[in-house]
């Protein structure tokens, strides 16, 4: 029996890592690796008001 993997992945994700669906890549233990491909991490919201930050401090 196959294992389910619930990761939401997309299509072309798969494609990237060439796998035919999330079932082979639960079992080949990539799903997390395909998962993270495609959803980039997002820069943390202290760098954006970093700069704003200073600017308040210089006035």
């Amino acid at each position: 029996m196959r294992n389910r993997c619930t990761l939401p992945l997309t299509r072309a994700a798969l494609d990237a890592h060439r796998l035919a669906d999330r079932d082979e890549a639960h079992e080949l233990g990539r799903c997390t690796q395909v998962y993270a491909t495609q959803n980039p991490p997002k820069p943390p919201v202290r760098a954006a008001a970093a700069p704003r930050a200073q600017e308040i401090t210089a006035r």
